[in-house]
């Protein structure tokens, strides 16, 4: 009995050491693999190494020749500025006189003009006031009716102008040196500074306009301009100082009528325009009464009765420049700014409408020779632009606004003005001499420029691109070149360069128990052992386990003299063996040796932690795929009719991702992160490896230099088995003598993160 279980355990042993040798084998192969890989990605490494260098080589010498390329552009440009310059100044002197003749030609022309348009609006003016003071005077005798009282409203009548002082003669022309407009709390103010001996006269051309007329005086070109002084909410709305003959001319448009006063200094010309104090009313708009009556006629009032710039509250007896309206603020957001009316006409001349809606904005409206009609409309609450451009649309008639003039006309003639303006515009262009530049280019190429720039070009003008310098040669008038220069300095810029950052985060967690149980016995009754049955048959009787297992297991559960057999009762154990686990066992028996019980308690733990961080990150151009990739290929061995045929199969891990750079300095990725690596644990038929496969496919948008997590995936396994004896292993206590517990628990965790960064953020898209 002793040599078989010698001869068992060196069984055992043989089949332990041809484990071991396959054991070895297969981690010599595996070494064999991890050094070819090592030396192929060394191979790669020096490959990798050796192409930067000689981009670097490349960098290089692409370096020098751009700083040679850019040289030769600047020393062109400086010759070409240079004759650009020659040819201006040799045509300077005679575009000066020409254009010094036509400005005084235009100015004689202007000048008749105005005195036409000056003559034109008095006599307009003289039959609205007739119309107004007759309904005037047909609304004071509805009021006065006994049957309907009413509070009468105050309708304001238009100031007669003073009468034009004479001029105050001075011997020598003088130099106007400045016009200034100047605010305080009392006033506001025209200070015009001037050399020699100036003479001057002020007049008002309108209650709303006051003009100062400068006698032999020179004003430079850049003070014939107009200040807005609308912002001050003082009586002065704009000054405009221009030439006019061999003097000039302030006019100063004020929010209400005024009386300004003259103030001479050396100097100095001040003219005073005082402001009109919180908390009492002035003569230009009433603000009594909620809505305009129908259409009436303004009075003419006396000028002793109603001086042009009193501050003083009106009397019952006089009436105010402007028509009553409601002069709520407009509150809505949309073109309309004006105040808010309430209107009501009736039959009411067209031109008569202007000169109202004119007192009603405080502007200056021009109508042409075509409109007329009437009008006939009731509004309420409307800004007052508003009624007035639907009292336009509903007669035909368009409107043009230069400051703080409106001119009406027919929609017909305003566009035929405009364009015969246009066609002034393009025969100025057609006359006008074509112009060649030479337009290098840094990051566009210049082909996919050609038709951009085209689209900004005249028809006389062309574009040429020069593919190996990689320039531009546009051919057009001086303006249009402008244009097609500023186009391409909005568009020939660095494309935006973005670095891409992926983490891929892997935990995993596992935790194993095994608890077992081996037991067995046997018992003889013979006359070899002392206690025989007695009888002739059966004389000896053997009872034993039956369980599968090898008798050498435990020691002691065979019958003696027996061949060799399982005697376990219960063969449940738990894998024990050299680092796993641990058993204890125990032996009954008695003297005589028939009866004989051994026992086997075995357990086994095992608990891990495992965590892989991956990073790959590559940069790249925007709207350019980009992708990066490091792993093995492991052989897969394929039987087949002609023979085994070895494949390669990728184990990688990569990274391949679109970026797109929004204008807010956003990034729109297209990404795909994949993790595959082999598994040596779970094997083929033929001891290939399996392949573990992670891939995350998707497409978000990511602010620069933030991290965003683009997927994740959580498992946990967990699992108890029990291998047992029906019945009586559910007996409590003594059911864990016929039983095997087995528990399992594994969890395992991948997140992937997301970085972007434009590197070239300031030199792309700015901040």
């Amino acid at each position: 009995e002793q040599a078989g279980s010698r001869a068992d355990a060196a069984e055992q042993k043989v089949r332990d050491l041809e484990a071991a040798g396959a054991r070895k084998r297969k981690l010599e192969a595996a070494r064999t693999d991890a050094a070819r890989a090592q030396k192929e990605s060394k191979a790669a490494q020096d490959e990798l190494n050796g192409s930067r260098a000689r981009l670097a080589t490349v960098n290089g010498e692409l370096g020098q020749r751009r700083a040679e390329l850019d040289k030769l552009t600047a020393d062109r440009k400086q010759l070409e500025s240079q004759g650009e310059a020659l040819r201006a100044r040799n045509a300077a002197a005679t575009t000066e006189l020409a254009a010094a003749e036509a400005k005084l030609a235009a100015l004689e022309t202007k000048l008749g003009g105005e005195k036409q348009r000056l003559a034109g609006v008095e006599d307009e003016v003289r039959r609205a006031q007739a119309k107004l003071a007759a309904r005037i005077d047909e609304i004071a005798a509805r009021d006065a009716a006994p049957a309907k009282p009413s509070t009468p409203d105050r309708v304001a009548s238009r100031a007669s102008a003073p009468s034009k002082p004479a001029p105050t003669t001075k011997a020598l022309p003088a130099k106007i040196r400045d016009v200034r407009f100047e605010d305080d709390r009392d006033e506001s103010r025209v200070v015009i500074a001037y050399d020699g001996i100036m003479e001057f006269a002020g007049s008002a051309l309108t209650p709303t306009i006051q003009v100062l007329e400068l006698g032999r005086t020179r004003i430079p070109e850049q003070l014939e301009r107009s200040l807005d002084a609308t912002a001050y909410d003082g009586p002065i709305k704009v000054v405009t100082s221009f030439a006019e003959g061999e003097g000039a001319k302030v006019v100063v448009s004020t929010t209400k009528a005024s009386k300004p006063r003259l103030e001479e200094k050396p100097g100095e010309l001040v003219w005073h325009f005082p402001r009109a104090h919180r908390g009492k009313p002035t003569e230009a708009v009433s603000m009594a009464g909620t809505k305009v009556g129908a259409y009436a006629a303004t009075q003419q009032a006396p000028a002793s009765a109603l001086p042009a710039a009193s501050m003083a509250p009106p009397t019952p007896g006089a009436v105010d420049e402007d028509v009553v309206m409601d002069s709520r603020p407009t509150r809505g957001r949309g073109r309309w700014r004006g105040e808010r009316i309430d209107i009501e006409l009736q039959d009411a001349p067209m031109k008569d409408v202007l000169l109202l809606f004119s007192d009603i904005g405080r502007v200056n409206i021009i109508s042409g020779r075509n409109v007329e009609g009437t009008v006939t409309m009731k509004l309420n609450s409307v800004p007052w632009d508003q009624a007035l451009d639907i009292i336009l649309r509903s007669q035909s008639l368009g409107s043009s606004r230069d400051g703080n003039v409106i001119r009406v006309a027919t929609i017909e003639d305003l566009e035929s003005e405009r364009r015969a303006a246009i066609e002034r515009a393009n025969a100025r262009v057609q006359q006008k001499a074509l112009e060649t530049r030479l337009i290098p280019l840094s990051y566009a190429t210049a082909d996919e420029m050609v038709a951009k720039v085209q689209s900004v070009l005249s028809p006389r003008g062309s574009v040429t691109p020069d593919t190996r310098t990689n320039q531009l040669i546009i051919m057009d008038v001086a303006e249009n070149i402008e244009l097609a220069q500023s186009l391409l300095r909005s568009l020939d810029t660095q494309t935006p360069q973005v670095l891409i950052e992926a983490r891929i985060v892997e935990a995993r967690t596992s935790f194993a128990r095994q608890l077992g149980v081996q037991w067995g016995f046997d018992f003889v009754a013979s006359p070899a052992t002392g206690n025989p049955t007695g009888l002739l048959f059966p004389n000896s009787v053997g009872v034993g386990g039956g369980a599968t297992g090898r008798p050498a297991d435990v020691r002691g559960l065979m019958l003696p003299g027996a061949a060799a057999s399982p005697n376990y009762a219960v063969d449940l154990p738990a894998p024990v063996g050299t680092g796993t686990g641990g058993a204890l066992g125990f032996s009954f028996g008695s003297i005589s040796g028939n009866l004989n019980t051994n026992l086997r308690l075995s357990a086994s733990e095992s608990t891990g932690e495992i965590r892989i961080i991956s990073a790959p990150k590559i940069v790249t151009l925007d709207n350019n795929e980009a992708k990066i990739e490091q792993g093995v290929q492991i052989p897969i061995s394929q039987v087949s009719a002609q023979g085994v045929n070895t494949r390669f199969v990728r184990a990688t891990l990569g990274l391949t991702v679109t970026p797109h750079v929004t204008n807010e300095g956003a990034v729109l990725l297209d990404v795909v992160v994949e993790k595959n690596e082999a598994d040596f644990v779970n094997t083929g038929a033929r001891g290939d490896p399996t392949i573990l496969t992670k891939q995350a496919q998707s497409r978000m948008l990511i602010n620069d230099n933030d991290t965003a997590v683009i997927g994740g995936i959580y498992t946990r396994s967990k699992a108890v088995n029990f291998d047992k004896i029906p019945w009586i292993a559910d007996v409590p206590i003594i059911g864990w003598f016929f039983k095997q517990k087995s528990e399992a628990d594994t969890r395992s965790e991948v997140l992937i993160f997301l970085t972007p960064k434009i590197v070239n953020r300031a030199s792309s898209i700015g901040g």
